[in-house]
């Protein structure tokens, strides 16, 4: 009995409270996330910029598909599952979850959708080759490191 009463002295307090906003103001991620995160910090420091160019470098022109992605959410995407060693489903089951990587992937918003098709990463290791894409992580580890 005293746990029924416990239950329902907190079901009174929530509800007289209300729910909590999980995120600050409208809930943009860079107002709202601890900016000592991992994932957070790594985004910052990251020249997304030359890796967009690496990026759009290697896919083929006329070719359709990864490119109509923003670099960033596809290479984002890409580091998270070298960093975190998950499997296609695994990185955007992740993403999806956690709002660092979503905002480290470039969205200003949480989203419980899936920011593309685990298919994709079959097509992108297609187009990328190896040898480019581990030039490109340890590229990234340098600048990480400093």
């Amino acid at each position: 009995m005293r746990c029924d009463s416990s239950f329902e002295n907190m079901r009174k307090v929530f509800s007289s409270v209300g729910h909590l906003p999980l995120f600050m103001g409208d809930g943009n991620l860079s107002e709202s996330l601890d900016k000592s995160n991992r994932w957070y910090q790594l985004a910052e420091k990251l020249s997304w910029a030359k890796m967009k160019q690496v990026y759009i470098s290697r896919l083929a022109p006329r070719r359709k598909g990864a490119t109509n992605l923003p670099a960033r959410l596809v290479l984002g995407a890409m580091l998270i599952q070298y960093i975190e060693k998950l499997t296609d489903r695994g990185t955007i089951t992740a993403i999806q979850e956690n709002p660092y990587m979503q905002y480290f992937v470039g969205l200003t918003h949480f989203t419980t959708t899936p920011i593309f098709d685990a298919s994709l990463f079959v097509t992108l290791r297609k187009r990328i080759s190896i040898k480019v894409r581990r030039s490109e992580e340890r590229r990234v580890g340098k600048e990480c490191r400093s």
